[in-house]
């Protein structure tokens, strides 16, 4: 696992290394002032889309403010709380990245179980669903693993 630090300052390397690549959908879940949201647009291209979310207006100011000094014109900001609603259409996206938000998202809570069906909903059937768990003790971690694997995911191995 990456220290936080390291994935923020590396965010590009790491999502080559997930398997992020040209032409795909990503949706970067809670994403904060984007800095998952500008690496993964680099990695898809002009081709490719990257949906970014999250409900604070001034951090998404602060990814528009990006998105502009870098003449990024893939990336799709939303302004909208996941835990109702995704607005995507449903099997639409490849990658989605849920990155540092388990200190609001805590396993074995309505809302976490909200904002997975939302995001199984917009996912492709063989979607990649990323997740830094940030913010989650061990116990938490096994708690979040036995719910994504309850929800039919494969492959969950979130250490």
């Amino acid at each position: 696992m990456y220290a936080k630090g390291h994935l923020q300052k590396h965010a590009e390397e790491i999502l080559k290394e997930i398997g992020i690549q040209e032409s795909q959908r990503v949706l970067d879940c809670c994403c904060g002032s984007g800095t998952y949201t500008i690496a993964a647009a680099q990695l898809v291209g002009e081709k490719g889309s990257v949906y970014a979310i999250d409900t604070n207006s001034e951090r998404l100011n602060d990814l528009r403010q990006k998105i502009n000094s870098r003449k990024l014109q893939n990336i799709n900001v939303i302004e909208e709380d996941v835990e109702l609603r995704v607005p995507l259409q449903d099997s639409f996206i490849d990658i989605v990245l849920l990155y540092d938000i388990f200190w609001y998202f805590r396993p074995a809570e309505n809302k976490l179980a909200s904002l997975l069906r939302e995001v199984y909903r917009a996912a492709k059937p063989n979607a990649l669903i990323s997740v830094y768990p940030a913010h989650l003790n061990l116990h938490e971690l096994k708690d979040f693993k036995d719910e994504m694997g309850n929800k039919g995911l494969v492959g969950v191995n979130a250490t």
